[in-house]
């Protein structure tokens, strides 16, 4: 590498403030050791000050996400990744669709099942066990 694109690649250790939703979030970017948890920060800006809250970490909101996911299967038994996404969308949950399906993988044999549909798709259903 040479030039910009060697920069970058030396960093051992990179974070970010990023926005999502109402909130920021404080992550690992990039890391040689063991990333750091993320966590949500509310700003706060007036004419006197600026101020960073403590908001929890990023996995209260992945509860949460959970939990409505749980809600919607509830409903309709089973469904597939996107009607998941569209429906948590229609609720007011604003997540990725990437970050949906790591959620729901993080769950399956716990709190939820997954299948194979038709055409390989994957089904979600809640585990009766949990």
């Amino acid at each position: 590498m040479r030039g910009s694109s060697d920069i970058p690649g030396g960093v051992d250790i990179e974070y970010a403030l990023l926005p999502v939703g109402d909130y920021l979030v404080f992550k690992s970017v990039k890391t040689r050791t063991q990333p750091l948890q993320p966590i949500k920060l509310k700003m706060e800006v007036n004419n006197e000050s600026i101020s960073l809250t403590y908001q929890g970490d990023e996995y209260g909101e992945e509860a949460e996400i959970l939990e409505e996911v749980i809600n919607i299967l509830e409903e309709h038994e089973e469904e597939g990744v996107e009607k998941i996404f569209k429906s948590l969308k229609e609720r007011g949950l604003k997540v990725g669709i990437n970050r949906l399906r790591e959620i729901l993988k993080k769950a399956s044999g716990k709190e939820l099942l997954e299948e194979r549909g038709p055409k390989g798709k994957r089904l979600y259903r809640l585990n009766p066990a949990s």
